[in-house]
């Protein structure tokens, strides 16, 4: 039950960080994108943001501080490798 719960909290979670990555404003204005990608608007981006946290207080209860842990590291690094391998997708635009 543990790995289970676990294991589907950060899919869940590591889905939603990776979409917010994906329409982030801030990177697709500095980057020339290879799709016609557009930014969500900021609504969106802050309930995207809740429901990627909301498994957390899931995991704690399930699981307690210790599955809870290895959530935040998880998805702590699903975090970084979607900026890793964003960043290689898209080139920066360059400024005159």
């Amino acid at each position: 039950m543990f790995l289970n719960t676990l294991t589907i909290s950060v899919l869940f979670s590591g889905a939603l960080i990776v979409a917010l990555a994906v329409h982030d404003p801030k990177r697709l204005r500095n980057t020339e994108p290879l799709s016609a990608l557009r930014p969500h608007s900021s609504a969106a981006r802050r309930l995207l943001a809740i429901l990627a946290l909301a498994p957390f207080i899931f995991v704690l209860t399930l699981t307690g501080w210790s599955g809870a842990l290895i959530w935040f590291g998880s998805i702590t690094v699903v975090g970084w490798l979607a900026a890793l391998f964003l960043s290689l997708r898209f080139r920066p635009v360059k400024h005159h």
